[in-house]
This record gives structure tokens, C-alpha cells and sequence, in this order.
């Protein structure tokens, strides 16, 4: 948990709602505006991604991120978080923040060898406007991961944590 003092009052960020998703390779989350093609080309879309410096395991646009996974994993699960504020960092190895655009409101997954399928992930609640993400991943290589499925081994895993910095999010129905 997250703890801020304003005034002598601790703010805890607490976490709304969650889902994970198995995926068996590299995959596309990306805002459902991009895929419905009512959004314009332009940094977000398919292929206009960059690598934040640093970063070789995902590729950020305004609207999307790339998640490329380790090539030794045999697996990838991927875990939605929605918060009401930012939540506590994280002591996986591997992390990146910043802001995503999410017109829709609505996240999508959507594996590389079938651009033409995609499953919704997650819905914010609303859309039109600039979102706070934070990506984490790792390789595990054990049979137990808490908040993932039981009986996982050598695969990826991510966590997106998504807040807005207005506060204004109430508890979802997934």
C-alpha cells in the first residue's frame, strides 16, 4: 500500500478491481479505439511503438504497449490492475511508468499471430482521457506466484497497474 501524508492524513491506495489473462506469446494492449480503427494512425498504433530507453521488453505508444516476453518462457499470463491511486512500487525486476491515452476506456489483448482476434481485458469505467500505468514483469521459474494461477512454471508474467490522478475511480464489475 501506498502512503501519502497531506496535512497529517495518511492516503492507502487501494486496488478495485483485477484479472489476469493467459496468452501464449508475444501480444499487443491496446486501447479498443485502435482496433474499432476510430482512432488516427499515429504514436500508439500497430508498429509505431518505441522501446523507452532501457526498456527491450516492451514498446510504449499512446495508446498501446507491446509486451515481447523472454524467449526461454513457455508461457505468459498477464495481471490488470485498477486502482484508486498509484500503488506501492515494486521490487520485480523489471519496470516501467508512464501514461497511457485511453479513448474507449476499454484494454484489449491481442497475440501477434492473430491480429484479427482479441480479447477485452479490462474496462477503466471511462474513457477520454490520460491514464498512469506502471508495467512490471519477470521470468518465474517456480510452481507458485501469488495473485497468478496455481501450477505455473518458466513463464512470464506481467502486471499492469493503471490509476488516474484525479482519485475519481470507483469500484468496477468486470
Amino acid at each position: 500500500m501506498l502512503e501519502c501524508l497531506d496535512e497529517g492524513v495518511v492516503l492507502v491506495a487501494e486496488l478495485l478491481e483485477s484479472a489476469v489473462l493467459g496468452v501464449n506469446e508475444a501480444f499487443y494492449v491496446m486501447d479498443g479505439e485502435i482496433l474499432e480503427g476510430n482512432q488516427s494512425p499515429g504514436p500508439g498504433s500497430w508498429g509505431e511503438e518505441i522501446s523507452p530507453p532501457g526498456q527491450d521488453w516492451l514498446d510504449v505508444g499512446s495508446s498501446s504497449i507491446t509486451l515481447w516476453g523472454s524467449t526461454s518462457a513457455e508461457g505468459r499470463y498477464i495481471r490488470f490492475e485498477l486502482w484508486d491511486g498509484p500503488p506501492a512500487d515494486s521490487p520485480w525486476p523489471l519496470c516501467w511508468e508512464g501514461d497511457l491515452l485511453l479513448t474507449s476506456g476499454k484494454l484489449h489483448v491481442v497475440p501477434f499471430s492473430d491480429v484479427a482476434f482479441h480479447s477485452p481485458l479490462f474496462d477503466v469505467g471511462r474513457g477520454g482521457e490520460v491514464w498512469r500505468v506502471r508495467m512490471r514483469t519477470k521470468l518465474v521459474e517456480n510452481d507458485h506466484e501469488p495473485d497468478f494461477p496455481p501450477g505455473i512454471y518458466r513463464v512470464d508474467l506481467y502486471v499492469m497497474q493503471v490509476w488516474t490522478s484525479s482519485g475519481q475511480v470507483s469500484r468496477l464489475s468486470v
